[in-house]
């Protein structure tokens, strides 16, 4: 059953982005809707049926789908109530279904990302190049390469910072050094990609993201007593980052590319004194009309003929104030969650909801995020955040000074 919840989440993460393609345009929303729907009935074909219900979430959710019910009444809108239903099945089915089943839904979502995205990132580069720039691959927007490119990152990256801290602390797994080499290598394209995308938000949100990484690594590093040694390894590692990327900058276009994609944008926008890319006007106008309830499903096309180009404004513009803050309660409360989630948990991949909160908060600060890869990355790692479960021991190398010793550590 485990393998059959893996593949459906993957192929949910898959859909997604295929969604913003040009292979499955606009449709494939509709298969990430019936995938999601299928898991509500997971609970079924397991022994221990309880669900694992958070009352916060619970009340917040209900909220929501009653606002935004009231919304759609207020507004004449069924598709408005049918957005807001699929929405609030993925908080019932990620926040309580999937907190409930024995199982590490953090290490399904790291493999289900790695599995479904690099061939969709990686394929369209090895077969056609750099055909156009912006560069966008097969989505018709090359800001969509850009999303998914920096969530990407944000995952693998949330896997590389625990094997840091291990490294800090002197717990070091079998073949450690090939898989970090590894993840860099993929951390390396996917930040590539993001800059080819010409996406600034992408670039910030990565940016974002790894700053948090690296004050959580100091942080950890100082409670070890390991910080000085932390401080001359990181100088060592700085040095040599720094010959580096002056031998990339010296014999490659890299810094070319990206001081035209990403720095050129921002100096041009400031320039104009429109750091936003008339962005404001809509955001403005729609906090104007928006009320309680806002405008229906189709406020956007209706009224402003652009789209929101923002997740928070969105909800906005289309269900109204009261939706957006039970949503945002939902987001702020996964937020804290995923915080503590990294001080208490073993698991290794517990610094994935927190990376993922962020990153969704930076991308949607000027791309609309609903049911795109961040989004539902967001949600499945925020369910281990409410999770009752353990997860499983993991055998690693210990090394000292005088010898090895092999010991159980829980992860």
């Amino acid at each position: 059953m485990k393998k059959v919840l893996f593949i459906v989440i993957a192929l949910i993460f898959l859909f997604s982005s295929l969604n913003l393609s040009d292979l499955l345009p606009v449709k494939g929303v509709f298969f990430v809707y019936a995938l999601v729907s299928s898991l509500i009935i997971v609970p079924i074909f397991y022994k221990n049926k309880n669900l694992r219900i958070n009352t916060v979430v619970l009340t917040f959710t209900y909220l929501f789908f009653l606002f935004c019910a009231i919304s759609a009444l207020i507004n004449d809108d069924v598709g408005g109530i049918l957005d807001s239903a699929f929405l609030v099945l993925l908080f019932v089915v990620t926040l309580t279904v999937i907190p409930s089943i024995d199982f590490n839904i953090n290490k399904v979502v790291f493999y289900g990302v790695i599995l479904s995205h690099i061939p969709v990132l990686l394929v369209p580069y090895l077969l056609y190049g750099i055909d156009t720039m912006p560069y966008h691959g097969i989505f018709f927007n090359p800001n969509s390469v850009g999303t998914v490119s920096a969530t990407v990152f944000i995952v693998v990256f949330s896997v590389v910072l625990v094997k840091l801290e291990g490294i800090i602390a002197g717990r070091v797994e079998r073949f450690y050094k090939s898989k970090l080499l590894l993840a860099g290598i993929v951390l390396l394209g996917t930040f590539y990609l993001t800059i080819l995308s010409g996406s600034r938000t992408s670039s910030l949100a990565v940016a974002i993201s790894v700053a948090v990484g690296l004050f959580y690594l100091t942080v950890y590093s100082i409670k070890q007593k390991r910080f000085l040694g932390l401080m001359i390894r990181g100088g060592f590692i700085a040095l040599v980052a720094a010959i580096i990327i002056f031998l990339v900058v010296r014999f490659t276009s890299l810094y070319e590319t990206i001081y035209n994609s990403v720095v050129l944008k921002f100096v041009q926008t400031s320039g104009s004194g429109d750091l936003l890319s008339h962005r404001g006007i809509i955001w403005q106008k729609t906090i104007n009309d928006a009320g309680f309830f806002g405008g229906g499903s189709e406020y956007f096309t209706n009224n402003i003929s652009y789209g929101a180009h923002n997740t928070f404004i969105n909800l906005i513009g289309n269900y109204g104030w009261l939706p957006l803050i039970a949503f945002a309660l939902i987001v702020i409360y996964g937020f804290f969650r995923s915080v503590k989630y990294t001080f208490t948990s073993n698991d290794k991949y517990k610094y994935l909801p927190l990376l993922s909160v962020i990153n969704f908060i930076s991308l949607s600060m000027a791309e609309v995020m609903i049911f795109t890869l961040s989004m539902l990355v967001m949600f499945f790692s925020l369910g281990s955040t409410l999770s009752k479960y353990e997860h499983q021991e993991k055998e690693v190398v210990l090394k000292t000074k005088t010898k090895k010793t092999r010991r159980k550590l829980v992860w």
